[in-house]
């Protein structure tokens, strides 16, 4: 099951339920989340809960992935 929930500085529901979810993805609104809100959403529901993020445009659209590691 997925589920959208607002940002974690914005409501605390979603610090408790995002700690009991199997995994969490960060969705990144580019050009309005602060680096740092994103950094406090991470320390606040665990590094360990989260199976990457997604960068999104103002336009909808999804950046690409960085090129892997070499």
């Amino acid at each position: 099951m997925i589920i959208a929930l607002s940002a974690a500085t914005d409501n605390p529901t979603t610090i408790s339920l995002a700690k009991q979810a199997d995994g969490v993805v960060l969705c990144v609104l580019l050009g309005r989340m602060r680096a740092s809100h994103a950094k406090r959403a991470v320390n606040l529901i665990g590094a360990s809960k989260f199976f990457g993020s997604v960068i999104i445009h103002p336009d909808g659209s999804i950046a690409p992935p960085p090129p892997p590691a070499r």
